[in-house]
């Protein structure tokens, strides 16, 4: 079962990469929530064996220890996931560095940017 929830992920997830890139920022929370959804199910249905897996060896005096630092190690590995794909995704969907205007405009008196004043003809 837990390859089944192994391969479902991944699969959803090399499908969900294929409509990031053939629909880019125009893809919308409806097209997003089937796959992941999906991904969610796969993983759901890795954890609990992998829980058992993981504490069935440990000795019964150690079992509380153990089982507070396995999910020690999930939650961490959950919140250093979830940054890393952050920073990834933010950095490669970033506007190239000729759209961002460097250093950014000043800020005129009024609290409008100078080069949106100018622009405006204020």
């Amino acid at each position: 079962m837990p390859q089944a929830g192994a391969l479902l992920a991944a699969a959803t997830l090399a499908g969900y990469h294929h409509l990031i890139t053939a629909d880019g920022t125009g893809m919308g929370a409806a097209l997003a929530a089937g796959p992941m959804l999906a991904v969610g199910l796969g993983l759901g249905m890795i954890g609990a064996p992998l829980a058992d897996l993981t504490l069935g060896k440990v000795p019964h005096q150690h079992a509380g220890s153990a089982s507070g630092l396995f999910n020690t190690g999930t939650q961490l590995g959950i919140a250093l996931g979830t940054a890393l794909t952050a920073l990834v995704l933010f950095t490669t969907s970033a506007p190239t560095p000729a759209a961002r205007p460097w250093p950014p405009p000043s800020r005129t008196s009024s609290g409008t940017s100078s080069a949106r004043s100018s622009r405006c003809g204020r």
